[in-house]
């Protein structure tokens, strides 16, 4: 329907990636909240070794769902806007 509308497929592809790496970064940051409130919780102390492997899980995760992202995007940013409106 943005095609429709007059959107360019790459204002399609950052539309998109956008709302991923917002969802992602959400998740990320609820799941390192939780890790952490779990830690404190059982009275364990964290060693910087630690945080730096939860930040560095949290990266990997984020580039995993923006890339798994990418590829509907652009084909949606692809796709002949009559062709998807006709096939509806």
């Amino acid at each position: 329907i943005r095609l429709a509308l007059g959107a360019t497929p790459r204002q399609i592809l950052s539309a998109l990636l956008e709302r991923s790496a917002r969802w992602s970064i959400a998740g990320c940051l609820i799941g390192l909240a939780a890790v952490l409130l779990m830690r404190v919780g059982v009275g364990s102390s964290i060693g910087i070794g630690e945080v730096v492997a939860g930040l560095a899980g949290a990266i990997v995760m984020l580039l995993l769902a923006l890339l798994a992202t990418w590829h509907p995007a652009h084909h949606a940013g692809a796709t002949d806007p009559l062709a998807a409106l006709n096939s509806q």
